[in-house]
């Protein structure tokens, strides 16, 4: 378990070190980037539908998935997921220029 967990730990990490590259090379060339942070298409891996489906779940009236964009219970459901992503980013960050490892 102990493994399972640090190596999750270093796939974030390496993963905001190779994002944080990205955009600072991009912002050196003044290249704008467009960063999808939920996937619009199929039902593979969540997405705008698994934020759908919650909401409904929570009794909201949903006629259709591009209610993603307007409905507040569905856009904070979103909201909360890219502040808890924010959160872990953070965290692994600051465990990155930790002296204690």
């Amino acid at each position: 378990m102990h493994i399972h967990c640090h190596f999750l730990s270093l796939n974030i990490l390496l993963f905001i070190q190779g994002l944080d590259f990205v955009l600072s090379e991009t912002r050196k060339y003044g290249i704008k980037m467009i960063l999808s942070l939920v996937n619009y298409y199929g039902d593979d891996y969540g997405g705008r539908k698994q934020y759908i489906y919650w909401a409904r779940k929570q009794n909201q009236i949903i006629p259709s998935d591009d209610e993603f964009f307007t409905n507040h219970v569905v856009k904070g459901f979103y909201k909360n997921h890219i502040k808890v992503r924010e959160i872990e980013i953070e965290r692994e960050r600051g465990s990155a220029v930790s002296p204690s490892n």
